[in-house]
């Protein structure tokens, strides 16, 4: 078993609970089967962790750094997605396919150097076959996913810019020092230049 694995697992316990909507007792269990598979990675800042058409390979958990999500708009532009920092689960919606070895869709790069840890997926799939409460757990994270695309895509959609902002601000409290202004604009759907105008209004 991992050990470090298990007690950063642990140490994000309560919030992951919050987050993505876990059952204890499937997290429990996970963590205990995922410590016995689980590999230590790290990688540097522009590092991918996936890239777009290759299929998706591992899950990632974050212990330091921010890896950011996107993909490629009809014009060539970046468009983020999400973002993964400390105590989060790094892994995007192409996961779904990652059986079929269906290219994916969307990106993993890490936006600072990252150290965490991952797993294939392969491999959770075969724990989830053969243990209920890790289906459950793997089941739980990939409902949390399915949620979460179409109510990023509304929020763009439906809401200000500067309500984008303020939701940013809530969803990811301290990251916003931490991340360039040109990525946070890439995520709100506004251009630099009016980036800048919506952070003076501060």
């Amino acid at each position: 078993m991992n050990e470090r694995y298990f007690l950063e697992i642990m140490k994000t316990k309560a919030a992951s609970l919050h987050r993505y909507g876990f059952s204890e007792a499937a997290f429990d269990e996970t963590a205990k089967h995922v410590a016995t598979m689980v590999e230590e990675f790290s990688v540097n800042k522009g590092a991918y962790l996936q890239r777009i058409g290759i299929p998706a390979e591992y899950i990632y958990l974050l212990t330091k750094g921010i890896v950011r999500s996107g993909f490629y708009g009809i014009n060539g532009e970046e468009v983020t997605v999400r973002f993964y920092a400390e105590g989060y689960r790094g892994f995007t919606s192409d996961h779904f396919f990652s059986k079929t070895k269906h290219p994916a869709g969307c990106f993993l790069i890490a936006e600072t150097d990252v150290e965490g840890f991952r797993i294939k997926i392969d491999t959770l799939d075969k724990m989830a076959a053969e243990h209920p409460l890790v289906n459950k757990y793997r089941s739980e994270l990939l409902e949390y996913q399915v949620k979460l695309s179409p109510d990023h895509d509304v929020n763009k959609c439906l809401s200000t810019a500067q309500e984008r902002l303020a939701t940013f601000r809530l969803e990811y409290p301290d990251l916003e020092a931490r991340i360039s202004k040109k990525i946070l604009a890439s995520y709100l759907n506004v251009t630099p230049q009016y980036m800048s105008e919506l952070l003076r209004r501060k």
